[in-house]
C-alpha cells in the first residue's frame, strides 16, 4: 500500500513538552499494518528485494552470543560471516531481503528493561523493519531508497530530516565517508543537513565483519539551516540506520576489507509509526492505544494521561509493552522457568503483574475480575494487533493463555508472604541490629562467601553438570535474597544500602553471570546431541508432542555422569508439550522418558501412551522392559529395554510413538 496523499505531522519537542507541527497536506493516517505493510511493498515492488519471514525471536542454537534476536540481521548472520550456506538452502540465491523483524532487548549488551515506562522510546520487544543487500547494491542506491520511502511514499517533509555520516577514526585507522557525503550532496541534502560523527561505526562483535554507517534523524521542530550540530542532536530522534558492511575486523583490532560488501538497515517501527500517525510518540501509536482504553474501562481505573513521571502511566507503559514480549516469546517457544532467558522472560511478567497491582492501588477490582481475566484480555489484544503480521502467534494462542495463567498462579503463591525482612535474614542467618556496621559487615561476608564459591565453580567445572547446576542455583538463590532485602523499604534503617554492599553486589552478580553462561554453553553442547524425530510441526501447525532421540553418531561423545542432567534440560527446552525421550543409556540398553505437563493432564496419560507404543513394538521385537523410578515429575515415567539392533529398535519406536501421538494428542487450532 502506497501512501500517495501527503501527511501533517505533530511533534513533541524533548526538551520543552510543547507542540510542534509540519505541514505536509492532507492524507488519511496509516494503520499499523498499512505502514508495515507499505514498508515491505516498497522494496519488493519497486526495488526488486524478496521478502523474507521475521525469524523466532528465540536465537538460532548455533549463535551462543544472544539471549534473544534483537536485529534484524541475526537471521542473516551465516551470509556475513561467509559461512557455507549448505544448511541455509533460502539463503544461497539471496541478493536482496526485506521484512518486520520481531525483536527483544532485555538482557545481555542490549537491554532496555529498566528504561521501559520511564520514557516514551524504549521497549523489551519491538518491531525492526530493514532492507539488505547481499553484495548487490550498495551505498548510493541504499541512501537512494530509503531517502525515497520516507519523503516520496511516507511523505515526509525534506525539511524535517538530516543526516549523519561516518568522520573518521584515528584509533582504527578509518578516514572519514566522504563518497556516502557525497551522495547524500547529490540526493539533494543541504550540507548543514549532513553531520560527521565519529561513532557512526556497527560492528557485529569485537571481532568479525564490521562497518561504517549513515543514520537519518527526524526533527521534533523546525529549524534553520544554520542550527547547530548540538541543537539539531538535542532535538531529534534517529528513525534509521543504514550500516556498510565492508571491513573484518582481527584480533588485533585492524581492519581489512572484505570480499564482498553488505548493506544492513534497521528502522525502529515503533518511532517511524509514531512520526505518520500524527501522535506525539510510540505509546500514542494504535500498537499501544487499545491496551490502555481496554484497561481502563474493564478496570474503572483512570485514563492513560500520556505524563512522563506520572506513576499510573509508567504502569500502564510497562503493562502494554510487557505484554507484547511475553506473548512473542511464549509463541516463539521461550517459556518462562529460572534460567536464561527462560528466566526474563519469567521477570517480565511478573514485572508486568507488579504493575497491575500499582493501578489497583488506585482503586481495587471489583470482585468479578482478577488478574488472570486481565491478563486473558492483554493477551488476546497482542494477538489481534501482532497476528495480521506474524500468524505464528494467533496459533499459538491457547498455549500464550495457558503459560500466563500458571505464571501468575505461580506468582501468587510465592508473594503471599508476610514478615518479608525478617524472612530474608533469617535465610541468610544473620541477625539484624540497630548497628549499622555489624549488618553491613554480616551482608558483605556472605557476599564474600558467594564470590569464592562462585570462582571455585568456574575453575573446577566438573563433568556432573547437575551437581554444577545445582551449587549454582544455591548461589544464585543467595544472592537474589540479598538483592531482595536491600530493595525493600526498610533496608535504610538497617543500613543496608552502603557504598561497600553495592560495590561487592556489583562484582558478585557479574561472577554469576560469568558462570552461567558457562554452565549454558555446557548445556547447548549437550543438548546438539539430541534430534526432533518428529518435525513439532505439520503444515505449518505446532504439535502438542514432542519426541526427541540421541543423535546418531554423536553416542560416543555423550558424557555419563551428565545423563540425568541431558533428561532435564530436555524438559525444560521441550517438556511444555507431551515429550518422550529416547535416550542410550549404554551398549546395552535404550531408555525410554517421558513427561507431560500438568495443565495436560486431561489428555492422554503420558504411561498410556508409551506403554501402547511398546506393547506395538513387542510385535515385531522381543525386549524386556524394567520400570524405572523418578523424582523429576511425578508424571514421569522411564522403561529400561534391552535389544542388539539399537539404531532400528529406536527408530521403529519414534515412528510408533509418533503414530500414536497423532491419534491422541489434539492439534493447535
Amino acid at each position: 500500500m502506497m501512501f500517495k496523499n501527503i501527511l501533517k505531522i505533530k511533534t513533541i519537542n524533548k526538551s520543552t513538552g510543547k507542540r510542534s507541527c509540519s505541514y505536509l497536506g492532507k492524507r488519511k493516517i496509516p494503520s499499523s499494518n498499512e505502514a508495515r505493510q507499505s514498508f515491505i511493498e516498497y522494496f519488493v515492488q519497486n526495488h526488486g528485494h524478496q521478502f523474507y519471514r521475521s525469524s523466532s525471536v528465540r536465537p538460532d542454537q548455533n549463535d551462543p552470543s544472544l539471549l534473544f534476536v534483537n536485529a534484524g540481521m541475526n537471521q542473516f548472520k551465516p551470509i556475513f560471516l561467509e559461512q557455507s550456506l549448505d544448511q541455509y538452502s533460502s539463503f544461497q540465491n539471496l541478493r536482496r531481503a526485506v521484512n518486520s523483524q520481531k525483536c527483544i532487548r532485555a538482557g545481555g549488551k542490549h537491554c532496555d528493561l529498566d528504561a521501559v515506562g520511564r520514557d516514551y522510546v524504549h521497549h523489551t520487544f519491538f518491531e525492526m523493519l530493514g532492507n539488505w543487500s547481499f553484495n548487490d547494491y550498495y551505498k548510493s542506491e541504499a541512501c537512494s531508497m530509503a531517502w525515497d520511502l520516507l519523503t516520496n511514499v511516507y511523505r515526509i517533509d525534506p525539511q524535517r530530516l538530516f543526516v549523519t555520516v561516518f568522520g573518521g577514526d584515528e584509533k582504527i585507522r578509518a578516514e572519514s565517508d566522504l563518497e556516502t557525503y557525497n551522495i547524500w550532496r547529490e540526493i539533494g541534502l543541504n550540507k548543514n543537513r549532513i553531520i560527521f560523527l565519529n561513532d557512526n561505526f556497527w560492528e557485529m562483535s569485537d571481532v568479525g565483519p564490521c562497518g561504517i554507517c549513515t543514520e537519518i534523524y527526524y526533527l521534533l521542530e523546525d529549524m534553520d539551516l544554520e542550527s547547530s550540530t548540538e541543537k539539531l542532536l538535542k532535538n531529534s530522534v534517529e528513525i534509521w540506520n543504514i550500516v556498510f558492511i565492508q571491513n573484518f575486523r582481527d584480533q588485533n583490532k585492524v581492519l581489512h576489507p572484505l570480499r564482498k560488501k553488505f548493506v544492513d538497515t534497521g528502522m525502529g517501527f515503533e518511532r517511524i509509526l509514531s512520526i505518520l500517525q500524527n501522535v506525539p510518540n510510540n505509546y500514542a501509536t494504535d500498537l499501544f492505544v487499545p491496551y490502555f482504553e481496554n484497561i481502563s474501562k474493564t478496570c474503572k481505573w483512570p485514563e492513560y494521561s500520556h505524563k512522563l513521571n506520572d506513576g499510573k502511566d509508567i504502569a500502564y507503559r510497562i503493562i502494554a509493552d510487557h505484554c507484547r514480549m511475553a506473548t512473542v516469546s511464549i509463541a516463539d517457544g521461550m517459556f518462562p522457568n529460572d534460567r536464561g532467558s527462560g528466566y526474563i522472560v519469567r521477570r517480565i511478567i511478573r514485572r508486568a503483574i507488579d504493575s497491575l497491582k500499582t493501578l489497583d492501588k488506585i482503586k481495587p477490582l471489583s470482585s468479578s475480575l482478577n488478574e488472570s481475566k486481565i491478563f486473558s484480555m492483554l493477551i488476546d489484544i497482542t494477538v489481534d494487533i501482532l497476528s495480521p503480521a506474524f500468524p505464528e502467534i494467533s496459533q499459538q494462542c491457547s498455549t500464550i493463555h495457558r503459560v500466563i495463567d500458571e505464571e501468575i498462579r505461580l506468582y501468587s503463591t510465592s508473594i503471599l508472604r508476610d514478615n518479608l525482612f525478617n524472612k530474608y535474614s533469617r535465610l541468610l542467618n544473620i541477625d539484624l541490629s540497630e548497628k549499622f556496621n555489624i549488618n553491613e559487615s554480616n551482608v558483605l561476608d556472605k557476599l564474600l562467601e558467594i564470590e569464592k564459591n562462585l570462582q571455585k565453580i568456574l575453575s573446577e567445572m566438573q563433568d556432573n553438570l547437575q551437581i554444577v547446576e545445582n551449587q549454582l542455583n544455591q548461589s544464585a538463590r543467595t544472592l537474589k535474597i540479598i538483592e531482595e532485602l536491600i530493595a525493600l523499604n526498610l533496608a535504610n534503617k538497617f543500613g543496608l544500602i552502603s557504598e561497600k554492599i553495592t560495590k561487592k553486589l556489583s562484582i558478585v552478580k557479574f561472577r554469576l553471570e560469568e558462570v552461567e553462561k558457562e554452565l549454558e554453553k555446557k548445556s547447548k553442547e549437550l543438548l546438539r546431541l539430541l534430534e526432533i524425530r518428529d518435525n513439532a510441526y505439520d503444515n505449518g501447525r505446532r504439535k502438542n508432542f514432542t519426541i526427541l532421540s540421541m543423535e546418531t553418531g554423536k553416542r560416543e561423545k555423550f558424557l555419563g555422569l551428565n545423563y540425568d542432567y541431558l533428561s532435564k534440560i530436555a524438559l525444560d527446552n521441550y517438556g511444555h508439550q507431551p515429550l518422550a525421550l529416547i535416550l542410550q543409556e549404554n551398549s546395552e540398553t535404550i531408555l525410554l522418558q517421558t513427561s507431560v505437563p500438568t495443565s495436560h493432564t486431561d489428555r492422554l496419560n503420558a504411561k498410556i501412551w508409551c506403554d501402547s507404543s511398546l506393547e506395538k513394538l513387542k510385535e515385531f521385537y522381543s525386549f524386556q522392559i524394567e520400570p524405572r523410578s523418578s523424582k523429576r515429575l511425578h508424571k514421569l515415567c522411564k522403561y529400561q529395554i534391552d535389544h542388539k539392533s539399537k539404531d532400528e529398535l529406536i527408530d521403529s519406536l519414534s515412528k510408533i510413538l509418533f503414530t500414536i501421538a497423532q491419534k491422541h494428542f489434539d492439534f493447535e487450532k
